[in-house]
C-alpha cells in the first residue's frame, strides 16, 4: 500500500536457505484488490442532430455507479454474492468528442455472482437540447461483469454505451472479463 496508489495483495511458498543471516530474494506476484470499469458513451450521430430522428443534441453530463461494494478483503477469499450499498460520487464526464464521445473511469471493490436487477448500477444523466430548449435524460443500465454480474479483483472492464435515442427501455449488454492489462467490452444500446 502506498499513498495515492491501490492497496494490493498477494502470497507465494519459497523454502529458505541454508544461512538465514544472508538477504535471500523472494518474489511474490501482487494484484490490486479493486477492478476498473472504463466508461465510453457514444451518441449515435445517425439519431440525433438536424435532419435526423431527434433533430436535437444529446450530451451526457455525468455518471454515477451505485450498488456496488462497500469495501473488500485484503485476503483473496469468496466475493460477496448480495446488493451491494454503496454509490460512488457523481462524476462530470469527459468530452473526448463533444455532442459524440463521453468517458468516465471508476474503481470498484470486487462482487461475486448476482441476479439481474441486483447487479452494479452505472447511471448516465444527460441533457437534450431542442430549439434551445433542455430537458434532463437519465439512462440507466447494469454492469454485466462476466455475465454472471460478478466484478472481479484486478479486472478491467470496458462499457461502451450507444445512446440510440431519448428512452432508456432498450438495454443490450455483453461483457467479457480479462486482467487489468486486458480491456473488457460490454456495449449497451439505449433509446428507441
Amino acid at each position: 500500500n502506498r499513498s495515492g496508489g491501490f492497496v494490493m495483495t498477494g502470497k507465494t511458498t519459497q523454502s529458505t536457505g541454508a544461512d538465514l543471516t544472508q538477504p535471500q530474494n523472494i518474489s511474490i506476484t501482487v494484484k490490486r484488490i479493486t477492478a476498473k470499469v472504463d466508461i465510453n458513451t457514444v451518441i449515435n450521430s445517425s439519431v440525433f442532430g438536424s435532419g435526423n430522428k431527434y433533430s436535437g443534441t444529446m450530451t451526457i453530463d455525468s455518471a454515477i455507479i451505485s450498488k456496488t461494494q462497500p469495501t473488500s478483503t485484503l485476503l483473496v477469499g469468496t466475493p460477496p454474492v448480495t446488493v451491494g450499498t454503496l454509490t460512488l460520487a457523481k462524476q462530470s464526464s469527459n468530452a473526448a468528442v463533444a455532442n459524440s464521445n463521453y468517458q468516465n473511469r471508476f474503481y470498484l471493490f470486487e462482487n461475486g455472482a448476482l441476479p439481474a436487477g441486483s447487479r452494479v448500477l452505472l447511471s448516465l444523466y444527460g441533457t437534450y437540447t431542442n430549439n434551445g430548449t433542455s430537458t434532463p435524460v437519465v439512462y440507466l443500465t447494469e454492469l454485466t461483469g462476466d455475465n454472471t454480474g460478478a466484478i472481479v479483483r484486478n479486472g478491467a472492464y470496458k462499457v461502451v454505451v450507444n445512446i440510440n435515442g431519448l428512452t432508456g427501455s432498450s438495454i443490450s449488454v455483453s461483457v467479457t472479463l480479462g486482467d487489468w492489462e486486458t480491456i473488457v467490452t460490454q456495449t449497451a444500446n439505449l433509446g428507441s
